[in-house]
């Protein structure tokens, strides 16, 4: 096996594991493929383009304690090159490291560097351009963007691993307001995810909790009569519909009758000539 990996891409190699990861059944026939192909990877973690390194994490996050060494490794590779990492893709990173335990140094770092990162935008928002150099500073913490739906998630993660601590209640403060003001933007499961997270014992305790679950609240029971009046438009449009093609029926019929009647007299009328 060392030999065969050792010929193939990085690209490879991390297509293969995951891959053999998703299947239940190549899975139980890989054998030691996983360990000799984490012994020919780890040296070369450095190497990993960015999506080769969250593709090798999200296989080997799967594959318990044998790996675990390996896939600490490939976190903390994650860790050193956060701000590489596409904001969204670190929503997969962070549920896929809390394998190493949620307390742990990699989980931990992550979400601080998720917190810093969105109060550095929410600054460089307010903050005026001024020369070149600050104006491309600005530009980039500006663009750094995670959606609601994605934060509803982040924050999920914490509160479903029991994550705890300072680190952890500045997250659930900063990402707790940002979804608190786009609740409207969330979808059904995020709105449902948020309602779950927040009614865990961690983030329970954060003050915005009772006005956040409450919008999140009459977001659902807006969602909830907006699909129902869709319902009701869908009904009403079919029996409108169904009349319009009944009148249409009605309308047609003595008009075909009259064809059909107008035929048989020039029928009758043919063969009577005929008998002449």
């Amino acid at each position: 096996a060392n030999d065969l990996l050792a010929g193939w891409s990085m690209d490879t190699t991390a297509k293969v594991v995951l891959a053999c990861v998703a299947s239940p059944a190549a899975r139980g026939i890989s054998g030691d493929l996983f360990e000799t192909a984490a012994e020919v990877l780890e040296p070369s973690l450095g190497n990993l383009s960015i999506p080769q390194l969250i593709k090798v994490i999200l296989a080997y996050s799967k594959l318990g304690d044998a790996t675990k060494k390996f896939l600490e490794a490939a976190a903390n590779e994650a860790v050193q090159r956060v701000s590489e990492i596409p904001p969204a893709q670190l929503v997969l990173v962070l549920q896929s490291v809390v394998a190493l335990g949620a307390q742990s140094d990699v989980c931990l770092n992550l979400v601080e560097f998720l917190t810093t990162r969105w109060q550095e935008k929410l600054k460089a928002d307010k903050e005026p351009d001024g020369d070149e150099v600050t104006k491309q500073r600005l530009a980039m913490e500006r663009n750094w963007r995670l959606e609601p739906d994605h934060m509803a998630k982040l924050l999920g993660i914490v509160a479903s691993n029991g994550m705890t601590g300072p680190i952890v209640d500045n997250f659930v403060a900063t990402y707790g307001k940002e979804v608190d003001r786009k609740v409207s933007r969330l979808s059904d499961a995020s709105l449902a995810s948020v309602e779950t997270s927040f009614a865990s014992p961690e983030l329970a305790k954060w003050s915005g909790t009772a006005e956040l679950l409450s919008r999140v609240k009459r977001a659902k029971e807006r969602a909830a009569r907006s699909k129902s009046r869709s319902r009701s438009r869908r009904r009403s449009k079919g029996r409108d519909d169904k009349k319009e093609s009944n009148g249409r029926d009605r309308t047609e019929r003595p008009r075909d009758d009259r064809r059909r009647s107008r035929s048989r007299r020039r029928g009758r009328s043919r063969s009577r000539d005929r008998r002449r």
